[in-house]
This record gives C-alpha cells, structure tokens and sequence, in this order.
C-alpha cells in the first residue's frame, strides 16, 4: 500500500469519525436542552407547591382534634400527651373514619357546619370511651383508639341511654 494510499483511508477514517463526533455533539446539545427544560418544570412545580403549602390554612383537624385530644388526654391521665408521627396519622386515620360514618360533606342533614359535626362526634368518641371500651382507656393513644374504632361505635350505639347523656351535653 502506498503512502497516497493509506493517507486516503486515514482521511476516510477521520471524516467517519468526525461525522459521528458531530452526530454525538448534536445529540448531547438536545439531551443538555431537554435535561435543563425538566429542571425548569421541576423547579417550577417544586416552587408552586412550596407556595401552595405556604397559603393552605391549618384545617380543624390538625388544630381542634389535636387540642381537643390533648385536653381529654391531660383531664384523664393528668399528664401532657407525647405527640409522633404515628399519633398524627392515626389521628387522620380517625377523622376520615368518621367523616364516612356521618355520610360525607355530602350528607345535607347537619343544621351545623360540617367540619364542626364531625368534631362533636370526635368529642362524642372520646367523652364516651370510658364506658365504651376500658382497655382503650387505658391504653389511651390515637392508635388505639383507631384500631377500636369499630367496636367503640358499635357499643355506642347500642348504649343509647348513655349516647343520648352525651349528646344532650354536647347541643348545651
């Protein structure tokens, strides 16, 4: 092979060589074009849902359940109660149970706001549990008294007499 030769197919080589380094450049400018609009939406969205987090007023969940909990769990035991994250959910847990109970933000029978009947079955829940089921009492946390959330209702319901005292003191 001469030296004509061979200094045609390195430039042959060079030129497949260069057009796939091109191909490759190209490539990488619409992947780095691409990556920086996803961040942009990302941020963005991260940015919109900080705000969003930032306006969203405290619900009567996580202040009146809480406090109301917390005052029940002090006159009772005569100590403060010990928040953690599995009492919040549980707590959570509870409010869903009994918005379903009372047939939903649907349900057109309340005279009363919404929010506030479904806190006066929670204090309903709680002025009654003693009577209702005294292992829960005992063993008083948001998580028990979910776990028991059935069979505190069902012996409410059937303790009329002591649903109806309850109730009484709640419309007064």
């Amino acid at each position: 092979m001469t030296c004509e030769e061979k200094l045609k197919l390195l430039l042959n080589e060079y030129e497949q060589l260069n057009r796939k380094l091109t191909g490759i450049q190209k490539t990488t400018t619409e992947l780095k074009n691409k990556l920086g609009s996803l961040l942009s939406k990302v941020n963005e969205q991260t940015l919109f849902e900080i705000e969003e987090k930032k306006t969203k007023p405290k619900s009567i969940y996580s202040l009146d359940f809480r406090s109301t909990f917390e005052e029940y769990y002090y006159d009772k035991k005569g100590v403060k109660f010990h928040w953690t994250a599995k009492s919040g959910g549980a707590i959570l847990l509870i409010i869903k149970t009994i918005q379903k109970s009372i047939g939903g933000k649907t349900n057109k029978e309340f005279e009363q706001d919404y929010d506030d009947v479904v806190l006066n079955v929670w204090k309903f829940l709680l002025d009654g549990l003693e009577n209702y089921n005294k292992f829960v009492f005992d063993n008083l946390t948001p998580e028990m008294i979910y776990s028991n959330l059935n069979k505190i209702f069902a012996k409410a319901r059937k303790n009329k007499n002591l649903t109806e005292s309850i109730i009484n003191k709640m419309m007064s």
